[in-house]
């Protein structure tokens, strides 16, 4: 069963003033009854286990998260002392995991979608699962575009690699950032354009071969870390570290810069 890593280390400036620093957006019933953090966590139950599933965020918040998911093992919430971006979070959550089953594959999730179709959802989780634990790709799910919005980045898609439970993968061409109007009605109009949903599918040891190849001063100061974990030593070590480390998002950091990127169009709500 793959691990899922959910990055819940939002600042709260999105939503304000109902969302701030103290209470993130994650953090908040914005859609219904539950948080969007409990909505994550509920909508891969089935896929992975709770005790798979890990938590990356502030120090600040581990409370809350506990209080929101009581069934989550303390242990499973990884602390970043600064914000540091995501592709750091992403590589002290892959230290951790590796230390359980480095070959395994690691789900990585926001903690703030709303996702409407779970069955659709699901189907495409597991074809991302199916085909990263093949072997080095890294799968990224890219939402169909209804609109020409210029406040997502998007992934140009290239030719059909493999079809996994009638899920079609194809080959990521490239990474772009946020365009200007006129360039996101380009995009739409073509039909090869897909939104970045920031959500990614790689072996652990895939993702840490791919920080070490692209991003070698944070997988370097990661590997400091890694040394530690399980000694009285970590928590010193990872707040000096942390400190000093590269502030680098995992799309402009590797997957803009990786050849090895598959990408499924997703149409889920």
């Amino acid at each position: 069963m793959p691990f899922a890593v959910i990055m819940a280390g939002g600042r709260g400036e999105r939503f304000w003033p109902r969302s701030r620093m103290a209470k993130p957006k994650q953090f908040l019933n914005l859609i219904g009854e539950k948080t969007m953090l409990q909505l994550t966590v509920e909508r891969i139950q089935g896929l992975v286990g709770i005790s798979d599933t890990y938590i990356v965020t502030g120090s600040d918040f581990k409370d809350t998260i506990l209080e929101q998911i009581p069934k989550l093992p303390e242990g499973n919430i990884i602390i970043e002392p600064f914000g540091r971006d995501t592709a750091a979070a992403i590589g002290l959550a892959a230290l951790v995991l590796g230390q359980k089953n480095p070959g395994e594959v690691m789900i990585v999730l926001p903690a703030d979608h709303y996702i409407g179709n779970m069955r659709k959802f699901h189907e495409v989780l597991r074809s991302a699962v199916a085909t990263a634990g093949l072997g080095d790709k890294m799968v990224t799910l890219g939402i169909t575009p209804h609109s020409p919005e210029t406040g997502y980045g998007y992934i140009h898609l290239g030719e059909l690699i493999n079809t996994f439970s009638r899920i079609p993968v194809y080959r990521a061409v490239r990474f772009l950032e946020k365009p200007n109007y006129a360039r996101a009605l380009e995009f739409l109009s073509s039909g090869d354009y897909l939104w970045n949903s920031g959500m990614f599918v790689w072996r652990i040891d895939t993702i840490r071969e791919m920080l070490e190849k692209h991003i070698p001063s944070l997988a370097e100061r990661l590997k400091e870390i890694e040394d530690t974990l399980g000694t009285d030593q970590y928590q010193k070590t990872v707040e000096k570290v942390y400190s000093e480390l590269p502030k680098v998002s995992i799309d402009y950091g590797i997957m803009e810069r990786a050849d090895n990127v598959l990408v499924i169009p997703c149409d889920f709500g």
